[in-house]
């Protein structure tokens, strides 16, 4: 079975452009789980503040319909330009700005005034709790010290061991009105194994199912097959993009704290200059992988046929 179709509907209509950061690389926790430990060997590392606003200037004269941003370290708080970054959000992209930060959470009281003093663009906050690194209480502590939590997640992290923690913070959390999700921790793509058979049946256990993504195939091109967030990441017998096209480059850009820049996680980095990031958005990519491994980018079109991409890039003008 061959893949004609596959993303988001609503990628295949409109013109977005995703922009991941990783703005730097410096984080003040030293979580033993951490999935960027090894980034952080290379510490104080971040993007400069002029290449910062050549970046932010050259995407918003693209004009997308929208500009999706997620915004990562290391820990994103100690970002010395993050005020820049902001400001640049607010008020240079041309079109609607969707824009997530996530955080450990520490250095948010003191830095929320940032978020508070966007007028055009709502940032949402989500906040990874480190049990091992801070407490229950100082969490608490935190939490009752933000102004804005509608604008807040509450990821809570579940280290083997803790539950009794992860349930206290579950209680204020829900006493509170904050949004939480309760996250496992893996290995290797499984679960932590020094967890118990009671810490295993208290992790959420639901796969989020939604019809906006799909697929189709050459044995039923017309069919439209729908399929879970966790399928497209992880599913290869199901889910295989090799040989496809994707949108990624044209609607995609990732750049880390030692400002190399890629189309997706899966393509090869490149040091950032101006030629080079026109040369990266001119234009979709093939795709280099047989599964998409960015959550935040799988969503974006991709397919067999040149003939079948998507209107915006078929007339597409080249930047």
């Amino acid at each position: 079975m061959k893949m004609l179709k596959a993303g988001k509907e609503s990628s295949w209509l409109h013109s977005e452009l995703r922009i991941m950061l990783a703005t730097n690389n410096i984080c003040n926790f030293s979580c033993s789980y951490c999935v960027n430990a090894r980034a952080r060997m290379d510490k104080g590392r971040f993007i400069s503040q002029k290449t910062l606003e050549l970046f932010m200037h050259k995407i918003a004269s693209l004009r997308k319909e929208t500009y999706i941003f997620r915004i990562a370290g290391g820990e994103p708080l100690l970002y010395p330009h993050l005020d820049t970054l902001l400001d640049c959000c607010d008020k240079e992209m041309g079109g609607k700005v969707d824009a997530a930060l996530s955080t450990n959470g520490f250095f948010l009281p003191k830095r929320q005034h940032l978020f508070n003093k966007m007028h055009n663009t709502t940032v949402g906050i989500v906040i990874s709790t480190h049990l091992e690194q801070l407490s229950v209480d100082d969490y608490i502590n935190i939490l009752r010290r933000l102004d804005n939590k509608k604008n807040i997640k509450v990821k809570i992290m579940l280290p083997p061991g803790m539950l009794d923690q992860v349930r206290r913070l579950q209680e204020f959390c829900e006493a509170n009105e904050f949004k939480y999700v309760i996250h496992a921790l893996t290995l290797n793509g499984k679960l932590h194994p020094s967890y118990t058979e009671e810490e295993i049946s208290f992790i959420p256990n639901k796969k989020s199912h939604s019809k906006s993504f799909f697929y189709s195939t050459t044995e039923a091109p017309e069919e439209t097959c729908f399929f879970s967030r966790v399928d497209a990441i992880s599913n290869t017998e199901l889910i295989n993009y090799t040989g496809m096209h994707c949108s990624a480059g044209f609607s995609s850009i990732c750049m880390n704290a030692e400002e190399k820049i890629s189309c997706c996680f899966k393509s090869p980095r490149k040091d950032f200059s101006i030629e080079e990031l026109e040369n990266m958005l001119s234009g979709p990519t093939l795709c280099p992988s047989n599964r998409c491994a960015c959550p935040a980018l799988f969503a974006l079109p991709k397919w067999l046929n040149p003939e079948d991409a998507p209107e915006y890039i078929k007339n597409r003008q080249m930047v």
